[in-house]
């Protein structure tokens, strides 16, 4: 597998279990704000990591691909489609299904041939890992009924609610942190989306002295109108996640 120099490192399956703060193994807590969910319904959890020794934080939201439709929500089209149909399962920071994870959040160089490792500027940060599992990129606000196109199954009621996922995280981040210095907001694939998306939420609601967003390979391609080959797929996004609601 290749990974660019600042995208994500393999993680050998490293777990964020084995992600170390001063030789310590981080503690992560687990949240799970009544009124989140993911798209099947189920309950919604981040995960918090309040270091002693820091008041600067990064905040990283997962990737995986998304959704629109009925093959790519039920998780019938495999990568292609929104990540975690079936859901976010308790303690799952622990288990670290993900295969990759940022060398940002543990403060640690992976590495290149011929170059020495070094510490990086978010070691020993506030941490806070939000998981992917309403296939809307973190920013959907919509519950939208989807049809099997081979009528095989019953229609399938997703709700992209990750906008009100990422809110609900944010408010509660601003009660646990009430001063933060520096706020990174990062996030890889769909999660760099929802960094660049989110970030004017991020830094209106945790108010930082200084804020930073680093969006890892999720490019937002502009599309001001219909001769841009993008255009379609904003203009179905903006329908089914209800995008339009937002913009105020």
């Amino acid at each position: 597998v290749f990974v660019s120099a600042l995208a994500l490192t393999t993680a050998r399956a490293i777990g964020i279990e084995d992600v170390v703060d001063g030789g310590n193994t981080y503690a992560w807590q687990e949240v799970a704000l009544p009124g989140t969910i993911c798209g099947n319904g189920s309950q919604y959890r981040f995960y918090v990591y309040d270091s002693p020794t820091s008041n600067n934080m990064l905040m990283l939201f997962e990737g995986g691909g998304a959704c629109w439709d009925y093959d790519t929500c039920s998780g019938r089209a495999g990568i292609l489609g929104a990540a975690h149909p079936n859901g976010i399962p308790a303690n799952y920071i622990q288990e670290f299904q993900p295969k990759y994870v940022s060398p940002l959040l543990n403060g640690a160089d992976p590495g290149i041939p011929l170059r020495a490792k070094k510490d990086l500027a978010t070691k020993g940060y506030d941490m806070v890992y939000m998981p992917y599992c309403t296939g809307d990129v973190h920013i959907g606000n919509a519950v939208v009924t989807y049809a099997d196109p081979t009528g095989a199954n019953p229609p399938l009621t997703w709700r992209h609610n990750g906008y009100n996922n990422t809110s609900a995280a944010l408010n509660y981040l601003r009660t646990r942190f009430p001063s933060i210095n520096k706020l990174l907001v990062t996030g890889f694939s769909a999660g760099g989306v929802a960094s660049h998306a989110g970030y004017y939420f991020a830094r209106r609601t945790l108010l930082p002295a200084k804020g930073y967003m680093l969006n890892d390979s999720g490019p937002t391609f502009p599309a001001p109108n219909a001769t841009y080959k993008s255009r379609p797929l904003h203009d179905l996004i903006e329908q089914v996640w209800a995008l339009e609601t937002l913009y105020n």
